[in-house]
């Protein structure tokens, strides 16, 4: 079976599932991946919206 590369908007939301802050995208500003990967995982963000993140601090509550 080949392995399949997760592709970023599927790590951003993994991301924030893992409680990684947004500000640690792996991806260079400005690059496709680094978009998609801040689209997944605030597309993750809005479907638990149970989890409080203070964007300003940049941390989980």
């Amino acid at each position: 079976m080949p392995e399949t590369e997760i592709l970023p908007y599927d790590q951003g939301a993994k991301a924030f599932r893992n409680r990684i802050v947004l500000g640690l995208n792996p991806y260079n500003v400005g690059d496709w991946q680094h978009d998609e990967w801040s689209k997944g995982w605030l597309a993750e963000s809005d479907i638990n919206s149970d989890v409080e993140y203070d964007y300003l601090a940049d941390k989980f509550k």
